[in-house]
């Protein structure tokens, strides 16, 4: 039987997710350390890896968030009917997933994108046949993703996201 887990604990945990959104909001994910996190809510830095594996589970936790939040706001929309109200609909989803690199990085790690690169192209297309996804339609859609998620990033990063994006639409074509 699991013990029940402290209150103490629960609140030490809370400081440290707060510290480290304080300090995102303020410099971004990518400038964030484990040290200022501790500093910031008062505790060992021990005590922070008692409750996260490392600096990227506190990471991930964090994005996680903001895009389940996002996700929420989608689901309580009606359904688009046009490009616009699709754009309109995704684009606070699409301003987190580039807003910086590193949240870019861990919204690829966690997409699918790498199941792709494992089942392959074929693999891919099947399943998603397999789920009753309209192909043509889901690859329109990613296209639409990439217009709006290259006028919000710059440079190198649209570059790179380019490249997934348009490795995403060929496998669904």
């Amino acid at each position: 039987m699991a013990k029940p887990v402290q209150k103490r604990t629960l609140e030490t945990r809370a400081r440290l997710i707060g510290a480290a959104e304080a300090l995102i909001g303020k410099a971004g994910y990518e400038a964030l350390r484990v040290e200022d996190v501790v500093l910031m809510a008062g505790v060992a830095k021990g005590t922070f890896f008692a409750h996260f594996k490392d600096k990227d589970a506190l990471m991930d936790l964090l994005i996680g968030r903001e895009i389940d939040a996002c996700l929420d706001a989608i689901g309580k929309r009606p359904p688009p009917e046009s490009i616009d109200e699709l754009v309109e609909t995704l684009g606070p989803l699409l301003r987190v997933m580039g807003s910086e690199r590193y949240v870019f990085d861990v919204v690829i790690r966690y997409s699918g994108a790498a199941a792709i690169e494992e089942i392959g192209v074929i693999g891919a297309k099947e399943l998603y046949r397999s789920l009753g996804t309209n192909l043509e339609a889901m690859a329109l859609s990613v296209r639409e993703m990439k217009n709006v998620a290259m006028g919000l990033l710059s440079g190198e990063d649209a570059e790179e996201a380019g490249f997934y994006f348009d490795y995403v639409i060929g496998a669904l074509s």
